[in-house]
């Protein structure tokens, strides 16, 4: 090993050097990271509030159903109703 007679350590630079290489890639791999972080922040956010929206649609759509149920249930009364007037009218022969 040679010693360098200016006190100047060639391989501590070098050392330094890399580890300050080494340390922007960590720094770097770190930003990437948080980027990746915040991205999934943001759709997590989209798919909750996308998640909210759809569950309020299932809401109104089973209220539209249970509507639609007590319409389809009127109308087959009258339905029902007018079957049996239209039987009671030709029993009695009046629909002729």
């Amino acid at each position: 090993m040679t010693i360098d007679t200016n006190g100047d350590n060639g391989n501590g630079k070098v050392t330094l050097a890399v580890i300050g290489t080494k340390l922007d890639r960590i720094f770097d791999w770190m930003k990437e990271l948080e980027r990746c972080q915040q991205d999934n922040e943001h759709r997590l956010n989209a798919l909750e509030n996308g998640q909210a929206t759809r569950v309020e649609q299932i809401h109104v759509l089973k209220e539209e159903v249970k509507n639609l149920r007590a319409k389809s249930e009127t109308w087959a009364f009258v339905n029902s109703v007018g079957t049996i007037v239209a039987g009671i009218l030709g029993g009695l022969g009046l629909g002729k």
